[in-house]
C-alpha cells in the first residue's frame, strides 16, 4: 500500500474489511527521510515527506476507525522525520504514547 495515495488506502481498507469486521490493534509503520543537508531540497520535497509521515498515517487511521473496537489501540512508528527534524537533530527520537 502507497500510504500517500488516497486509492491506494481505499483499496488496502477494502481489503481488510473483507477480512476482519474488527480490529484491535492498528500499527502503522510507515516513513521517508529526507536529508536536509541536500542543497536539492526544496518544498515539493518536503511535502512528499510530510505526506506519508504525517497525513498518510492519519488517513488511513481515519480509513480503519469505523471498524476499530473502543479497546484499539494505535501505534504510529513513522520516521522521525515527519517532526520537521533539522541536521542538528539527527540524533533526536521521540515516542508518543496515549
Amino acid at each position: 500500500m502507497e500510504q500517500s495515495s488516497a486509492a491506494s488506502v481505499a483499496g488496502a481498507v477494502k481489503e481488510i474489511k473483507k477480512v476482519a469486521p474488527q480490529i484491535d490493534a492498528l500499527i502503522n509503520n510507515a516513513g521517508v527521510t529526507l536529508d536536509w543537508v541536500d542543497p536539492t531540497i526544496n518544498l515539493v520535497k518536503i511535502r512528499q515527506t510530510f505526506e506519508v509521515n504525517v497525513f498518510g498515517s492519519v488517513n488511513f487511521t481515519e480509513q480503519l476507525l469505523a471498524l476499530m473496537s473502543a479497546q484499539a489501540h494505535i501505534v504510529n512508528i513513522d520516521s522521525n522525520y515527519g517532526s520537521f527534524s533539522f541536521p542538528i537533530e539527527r540524533k533526536r527520537h521521540y515516542c508518543f504514547l496515549d
